[in-house]
């Protein structure tokens, strides 16, 4: 995930890091995934549909600080930071 200023695409100052790399590891659920973000919060929501189940997971972050706040998975708990 990137942390650009909308109005010239360049990394956005108040981020101390220009993006956070996620990968398929860090949740085990990975099939779709809804970005919503509120001031300096970010939420990314997976969701995974299996034999009409269906299971969620989020990360959370706080892009200014440049910290994962909370993972979880829904199966193994959720992990703060």
């Amino acid at each position: 995930m990137h942390f650009r200023k909308l109005s010239t695409n360049e990394p956005h100052p108040l981020a101390p890091l220009a993006y956070m790399d996620f990968h398929k590891e860090d949740c085990k659920i990975w099939e779709s995934c809804n970005t919503v973000s509120y001031e300096e919060r970010v939420a990314m929501v997976f969701q995974d549909r299996e034999e009409g189940t269906r299971e969620a997971a989020a990360i959370i972050l706080d892009w200014r600080m440049g910290k994962v706040l909370l993972v979880s998975d829904g199966e193994q708990g959720d992990s703060l930071y």
